[in-house]
């Protein structure tokens, strides 16, 4: 049986009609994919880092569902939406930017100084070394990267069995 404790955790929150409505569509999967990454991020050391953030949302598809809903709960982070699929247009949120390309082709120089998050929610993109921080939900291929001492932990609330978010602070040294 699915669990609605993501879903009705959302909708509790004054912003979350707002969010839908911004999205244009309601899909509850993925709403329950990104609530339950945000849930994973809040509770992790980096979270507390309150200034000079900047999440990228790695591999998101047609729409930002996890950078517009985070952006409405973590009022100081930039967040950057980036898909080759990505519909650009106007989703009235401060501090969230969009951008039609593939992460290989995009341009992190202008992020130097600054904490990155790399946000990757059943992504078909490449994890890439730009990141201090690396939080993935895989989907159907490999994109983990090797090699890096990371951790995961399964998310029962999560609709499917592609349930495992893994974290990887890339600032440390092995």
């Amino acid at each position: 049986m699915k669990s609605f404790k993501y879903i009705e955790r959302f909708f509790k929150y004054r912003s979350a009609i707002d969010i839908v409505s911004k999205l244009g569509k309601v899909d509850l999967k993925e709403i329950n994919e990104c609530y339950s990454m945000f849930v994973f991020l809040r509770n992790m050391p980096v979270y507390s880092n309150k200034d000079n953030v900047i999440v990228f949302d790695v591999g998101c598809g047609k729409r930002p569902t996890f950078s517009l809903m985070v952006a409405h709960f973590i009022k100081n982070w930039e967040f950057v939406a980036i898909d080759p699929n990505l519909e650009i247009k106007d989703y009235r949120t401060e501090r969230l930017s969009c951008y039609k390309c593939k992460v290989e082709e995009f341009d992190f120089s202008k992020y130097t100084n600054r904490t990155k998050i790399g946000i990757y929610i059943h992504s078909h993109a490449p994890a890439i070394n730009v990141f201090d921080y690396l939080f993935i939900m895989p989907c159907c291929i490999d994109n983990l990267p090797k090699n890096i001492l990371g951790f995961f932990k399964i998310d029962t609330n999560i609709w499917y069995d592609k349930n495992k978010i893994y974290y990887y602070d890339l600032r440390r040294k092995v």
